[in-house]
């Protein structure tokens, strides 16, 4: 409804930059146009192995001890929802139930996607300091434009790092739309 036709801008972090691959894939064979596919620190496995040795060493490495701030966010918010008692016990249960419910069904669809050439290109947003391009060169019709970002995985989404995603973000987006529809609907 807000945006019924293309061309589409689509961005997404961690599992959500495959759920914007496909997404984008998906409009491309419905005839739309994507004009902007933004990958925020994600890597691109082909096999199942790969994807799953990387989500436990991810989450065991850079997400596990940084899990801190969300969870202390959480309380604060809670806290001030009923009058000043933060419930951390409630938390323990059934939120981080919830959450590592989520995380482990995103690891499984994760493990079973196998992603398809991408015909257009991918602007990849990412911490770490090299020149590869996690997997998405491998895709790509239309090649990777990588993008360096401070931070690492559980904080680039937060003050300050967030203020440097958000400025080249824009500038991306401010970009004239090269619009690419490969799937013409004729």
């Amino acid at each position: 409804q807000v945006q019924p036709k293309g061309p589409y801008q689509l961005a997404g972090w961690s599992f959500g930059g495959t759920l914007a691959l496909e997404m984008a894939q998906q409009l491309q064979k419905g005839g739309e146009s994507v004009a902007l596919l933004a990958i925020i620190d994600t890597r691109l496995y082909s096999t199942n192995f790969a994807t799953f040795w990387h989500g436990s060493r991810v989450f065991l490495t850079s997400m596990l001890p940084h899990l801190w701030p969300y969870i202390s966010e959480y309380l604060n918010l809670q806290s001030a929802e009923t009058g000043g008692e933060a419930k951390l016990s409630k938390f323990k249960t059934s939120e981080f139930k919830r959450l590592l419910q989520v995380f482990q069904a995103n690891l499984r669809a994760d493990s079973r996607y196998r992603p398809q050439k991408y015909l257009g290109q991918v602007t990849l947003f990412k911490t770490a300091n090299q020149d590869s391009t996690w997997g998405w060169g491998d895709i790509a019709a239309n090649g990777v434009e990588l993008h360096q970002i401070p931070g690492h995985h559980m904080n680039v989404l937060r003050p300050p790092q967030v203020q440097v995603l958000a400025e080249k973000l824009s500038a991306c987006l401010a970009q004239p739309d090269e619009v690419i529809t490969p799937y013409p609907l004729n």
